[in-house]
């Protein structure tokens, strides 16, 4: 006894998807240019991520704009400038 197909063979149902000459440009993948960079987790203590939250706090209200940790540490470890390696 034959299965029977769970979706139509067409996919699914709703709107058609752009058309590879008008969908949007997608992000550049892939490590970033410039100085050799690598991902690492860190763990750090909880009274240096409360005097980094205040930090931040202090720069979202200076500029107004949004802050996140990562941001935070590129700062204040100098953000992967050529002049700031040992």
């Amino acid at each position: 006894m034959p299965v029977k197909p769970h979706r139509p063979v067409g996919g699914l149902p709703g709107p058609a998807q752009p058309s590879g000459d008008t969908a949007t440009a997608k992000q550049p993948v892939g490590r970033p240019k410039g100085v050799p960079s690598m991902i690492v987790n860190v763990r750090l203590p909880l009274p240096l991520v409360a005097a980094l939250d205040r930090y931040l706090d202090r720069l979202e209200s200076q500029t107004g704009l949004k802050a996140n940790r990562e941001q935070g540490l590129s700062r204040i470890t100098g953000g992967g400038r050529a002049d700031c390696r040992t």
